[in-house]
C-alpha cells in the first residue's frame, strides 16, 4: 500500500451531517495494536504479524499515521495533510479517506 491516489471528491455539507460514524467530524480513526512498524526514507514499512504481510505506506501516510490515535477526528488529519503536503482542505479531506478505507481493507484499523 503505497498510501492514496490524489481525488477530488468529497462529501457535500449535506451528506456529512447524514455520513454517519465516517463522517469527518465524528469517524476518530484508530491503529491497530501489534503491527511492527519501522521507518524507511520518509515512509513506513507496517509488518501484520497475523498476515505475515508488509506494507509500505507514502511520505503523506507517514505524516498521518500517528495521528491515527482513536483522538482525533478525520477533518484533523486532513488538517495535518494541508499543512504537510501543502494540499487544498477538500483535497486532503478526500485523500485521508481513501488512505483510511485503504488501512481498513488491509485490517490495520482497530475495530
Amino acid at each position: 500500500m503505497t498510501g492514496p491516489p490524489p481525488t477530488s471528491g468529497t462529501r457535500s455539507r449535506r451528506q456529512s451531517k447524514t455520513a454517519g460514524p465516517s463522517a469527518p467530524q465524528t469517524r476518530r480513526p484508530a491503529l491497530r495494536a501489534g503491527d511492527r512498524v519501522e521507518p524507511l526514507d520518509g515512509e513506513l514499512v507496517v509488518y501484520d504479524p497475523d498476515s505475515g504481510r508488509a506494507y509500505l505506506i507514502n511520505r503523506n501516510g507517514a505524516a498521518l499515521w500517528g495521528c491515527c490515535d482513536g483522538l482525533r477526528p478525520v477533518s484533523a488529519l486532513a488538517l495535518e495533510l494541508t499543512r504537510t503536503a501543502e494540499l487544498p482542505y477538500e483535497t486532503a479531506l478526500a485523500d485521508v479517506e481513501a488512505f483510511l478505507d485503504q488501512l481498513e481493507r488491509a485490517g490495520l484499523l482497530a475495530p
